[in-house]
């Protein structure tokens, strides 16, 4: 047989020159693109023909193909066959079913709409619309990086949001749109540079007014707005939205940036940003404004003002001296301490009554009696949860932050007023103002980045671990989040995963920790640091037949525990033995020259398998941990189900888009049961990608969906194949639902679990209450308007809805 052919060299987007011209001058000059261009998005009607490519093979079988931008080695099944449509677009898709989490990190970007029936938040780079009566959600998403602020105007129903500059020459942007139909984008403003930092509308919706983060801290003003879409175009697709890049009126706010902007009904704002307030008046006609530093007079100063608005005729302003400020013409005239926290928030009611919150969980009523401001009522969030358990369970965790409440948004609706309240721990809640009672805790997120992720295997359970030292839980089958319900741990989690019985939850950690819980009385087996050079324990997973669990750790060496079932534990006060579960390291696994990123087992647990970052595969014997150096004896073993390395024969697909590099893929996974033909991907980019598996081919096509706007850190298939992707440092959990494709668009480990400190009736061996969650292959909850109906009349007296039941 002679020499292999020589490898076809592949283009590579970058490879061919791209430019633009302009006319500067009168000299002509050449802009080259900060990035290469981006693919073009894949047509929505119908698929171009596409000729599958495949890696040549060498004389042994053997594929050498591009695993980013580094080469790897790896075998095809002996009898394999090419199939030409595992390099097409599979046949099913993915739609979004629930998005948890609350972005506490943006103040002023929360708002009540639909009479006080939806909330509206910022998330990712979505807007979520979250129905505050049956928890069902919409989202617009037509942005592409982080959303960092938020308006609706009720007269014109439109709303506008603005984001953070994205990758590539695009810059920052903001949305016009109607929340009444998320799926339209009216209009695309671009002035700004870096960010929009905030944005009002002033003039009854007419005119809008942003704030930009560039040098100068620019300020546009914007009029002629539309009011509805371009329709469609003669090809019957939807027309792109109107560009406006020419504001009315344009001037640099100083040095400071500005954070938040309230409006009144008039041409009135207010501003505050670092270190400062500003009162501003727009003209109606020109968009020209005006603009006035504030002072505070002869009351006590702050350095720093949190937020600002209108009550009636009055304007107030919080600072973070635990003050709230009465304002006349840009001058501070009066002052009422209200703790010595922070006031994070306050908005103005229409009888000129003020609601406002403080960073130390109270919320008091203020009003003007006799010229003076005074307080009418304060209650700290304790004596308001009522009957409300989620919120005694949200308090009593350290790790959420508590209750520092920095955004806030009112309704009134015949006699009843309601607010939701946002805090800087990542919990949104839903307040009543009447009653002075907390119906609901509507959203809780991670505090850091999300890395650890898993599925219970008979549970619609799914756990997810980040930086901020915690793992929380989410009922995907009812998709709400397990308020409360955290594991705090004693260092950052960066890795999740539950055996195939589902009584063992495994918890990588950093500097080395492992510790793993019996499931769900969520008692530790085992704790141990593994990594004399603490390094973080980055991937984890048990072996089907629960013998073994492998952990990969960026010190380079994977760690082999071996699981053992009836043995003696301990012994009690009576001389008797106590049977149970025994976790013990049963080899350490080297030769990997960088970190390992991935580990799985072979179907009968008898090798273990590592990727690395740079690109090596290698094998372990898990019997005694020998390595096995011949990578061809491995084509055609059976491997777990749900493939999950980012490196191999079946994912050489994965990395067919030529931008990305070899650490750009963070994760994949495979679906289960009885599709197990589609693969996940997240990549650094904020996509979660949609694969045929295996995917072989060298051009593979995959369709890629938006929401995130941090790296995909991780991507996970349910034994019912409901997806859950995690967003890095974006404070999202997006659960996708998947559906036939349309052609169309401690150093002991766990510290505590603090919720039990906050309830007496818990069952020990059930905390979570995971036997009260529905099988994982339960019928799909029905959402008709008869459920929608049913529920209002039982949501009093019933927990069939765990985000809106009373405990």
């Amino acid at each position: 047989m002679g020499p292999p052919a020589p490898l076809r060299r592949m283009s590579l987007l970058f490879d061919r020159p791209s430019t633009r011209q302009r006319e500067t001058g009168g000299r002509r000059s050449v802009a080259v693109p900060k990035f290469p261009p981006k693919p073009a998005p894949a047509p929505t009607t119908a698929d171009p023909p596409l000729i599958p490519e495949l890696a040549q093979q060498g004389p042994d079988g053997s594929m050498r193909v591009v695993f980013g931008r580094s080469y790897g080695l790896v075998f095809p099944p002996t009898e394999w066959h090419p199939e030409p449509k595992l390099a097409q677009l599979p046949d099913w898709e993915l739609v979004k079913e629930a998005v948890y989490g609350y972005n506490g990190d943006l103040r002023g970007s929360l708002r009540l709409i639909d009479d006080g029936r939806t909330a509206m938040y910022p998330l990712g780079a979505m807007v979520v619309m979250h129905s505050l009566e049956d928890a069902s959600q919409r989202y617009f998403e037509g942005h592409s990086a982080d959303v960092l602020c938020l308006d609706y105007s009720s007269e014109a129903d439109m709303a506008a949001s603005g984001q953070q500059d994205p990758k590539g020459i695009e810059g920052p942007f903001i949305c016009l749109w109607s929340p009444s139909k998320p799926s339209v984008t009216l209009a695309q403003l671009h002035y700004h540079q870096r960010s929009v930092s905030a944005l009002s509308f002033v003039h009854g919706g007419s005119m809008l007014v942003s704030v930009g983060t560039d040098e100068a801290n620019m300020v546009a003003v914007w009029g002629r707005l539309p009011r509805r879409s371009a329709g469609r175009g003669a090809d019957g697709q939807p027309s792109k939205p109107v560009r406006l890049t020419a504001p009315l009126f344009t001037m640099s706010s100083g040095r400071s940036p500005t954070y938040a902007l309230s409006a009144c009904d008039s041409s009135l704002l207010l501003s505050v940003g670092e270190g400062h307030y500003k009162f501003w008046k727009v003209d109606g006609e020109t968009g020209e404004i005006a603009c006035k530093r504030g002072t505070f007079g002869k009351t006590p100063a702050s350095k720093q003002p949190q937020c600002c608005g209108f009550a009636g005729e009055i304007s107030f302003l919080c600072a973070c001296n635990g003050y709230l400020y009465l304002l006349q013409n840009g001058v501070a005239t009066q002052a009422v301490s209200l703790g010595t926290k922070k006031v994070g928030c306050a908005a103005g009611l229409p009888d000129g009554t003020i609601l406002a919150a403080t960073y130390g969980g109270e919320i008091a009523l203020l009003a003007l009696e006799g010229g003076r401001l005074k307080v009418l009522w304060k209650h700290g969030i304790q004596e308001l949860a009522g009957r409300t358990g989620e919120v005694k369970r949200l308090m009593a965790i350290d790790t959420s932050g508590g209750a520092r409440f920095n955004s806030i948004s009112v309704a009134c609706g015949g006699q009843r007023t309601t607010a939701v309240l946002g805090t800087a721990g990542h919990s949104l809640l839903h307040f009543d103002v009447t009653q002075r009672a907390i119906l609901s805790v509507v959203q809780v997120g991670h505090g850091g980045e999300m890395w650890g992720l898993a599925h219970h295997p008979t549970h619609a359970l799914c756990a997810t671990g980040g930086t901020n030292r915690d793992v929380r839980f989410w009922n995907t089958s009812e998709r709400a989040p397990l308020v409360g319900k955290v594991v705090s741990c004693a260092e950052a989690v960066y890795s999740l995963a539950f055996n195939a019985q589902g009584d063992l939850l495994a918890i990588g950690q950093g500097e080395g920790l492992l510790t793993v819980l019996h499931f769900p009385s969520l008692t530790q087996v085992y704790a141990h640091r593994l990594s004399a050079t603490r390094e973080r324990i980055c991937d984890i997973r048990f072996a089907d037949n629960g013998q073994w669990l492998a952990a990969a750790c960026w010190d380079q060496k994977v760690y082999l525990l071996r699981i053992d079932y009836g043995v003696t534990v301990r012994v009690d006060v009576n001389d008797k033995a106590v049977k149970g579960i025994n976790v013990s390291l049963h080899a350490t696994l080297r030769g990997n020259s960088s970190s390992p990123l991935n580990v799985m087992f072979t179907k009968d647990g008898s090798v273990v398998m590592s990727n690395s970052k740079d690109t090596q595969i290698l094998y372990w014997r898990t019997r005694d941990g020998a390595r096995m150096t011949s990578s061809s004896m491995f084509r055609d073993a059976k491997w777990q189900d749900n493939w999950s390395c980012v490196l191999g024969w079946p994912v050489i697909g994965v990395w067919a888009d030529p931008e990305y590099d070899q650490t750009d893929v963070n994760a994949v996974h495979q679906s289960s049961g009885k599709n197990p033909t589609l693969l996940a991907l997240g990549d650094d980019n904020g996509k979660v990608k949609l694969l045929r598996f295996p995917s072989p081919y060298l051009n593979a096509r995959a369709a890629a969906y938006s929401g995130h706007a941090s790296h995909v850190t991780n991507v996970r298939f349910s034994p019912m194949n409901t997806l859950v992707s995690i967003g890095g440092g974006d404070h999202c959990v997006i659960q996708w639902k998947v559906v036939p494709r349309t052609r169309g668009g401690q150093p002991t480990g766990v510290a505590r679990c603090a919720w039990l400190d906050a309830e007496t009736n818990v069952d020990p061996e059930d905390p979570l209450g995971v036997g009260k969650i529905a099988p994982a292959g339960s019928p799909e909850v029905t959402r008709g308007r008869a459920y929608n109906d049913a529920m209002r009349q039982h949501r009093n007296r019933s927990s069939v809805r765990n985000i809106l039941s009373w405990d």
